[in-house]
C-alpha cells in the first residue's frame, strides 16, 4: 500500500514530500461491514457501487447536491478534488451539523 511505500522510500533516504489524494482505487478508502441489519439487496447495490467508484464509472460527488440546510450545492456536474476536500456542509439527509469555527 501507499504508506508501506512511503516507510521504505524514507528507510532508503528517497522520500520526497509531496501531496497525496487516494480513493478506493488506490486504498485509502474502504467500507466497514455491514451490520446485521443491512439486507443483502442493499449490501448488493453498495458493493456494485463500490466497484463502479473503483473503476471510475461512478463519481459519489455528482449530479444535483442539495445540502442538510436545503441549499443548492450542486446543479450539474461532479465536484472536483478541491472543492470535495474543502466541504464543510453534509448532504440532504444527514441529521446533524458540524462544528462552528
Amino acid at each position: 500500500g501507499y504508506y508501506t511505500q512511503v516507510a521504505k522510500a524514507a528507510l532508503a533516504g528517497q522520500w520526497k514530500a509531496q501531496p497525496m489524494w487516494g480513493g478506493m482505487k488506490d486504498g485509502f478508502i474502504a467500507l466497514a461491514p455491514f451490520g446485521p441489519g443491512v439486507t443483502k439487496d442493499a449490501a448488493a447495490l453498495v458493493e456494485a457501487r463500490r466497484k463502479a467508484i473503483v473503476a471510475g464509472r461512478f463519481k459519489p460527488f455528482s449530479g444535483r447536491i442539495v445540502d442538510n440546510e436545503g441549499q443548492l450545492r450542486l446543479a450539474a456536474g461532479a465536484l472536483d478534488d478541491p472543492a470535495i476536500a474543502t466541504m464543510n456542509w453534509f448532504v440532504q439527509g444527514v441529521v446533524g451539523a458540524l462544528p462552528k469555527q
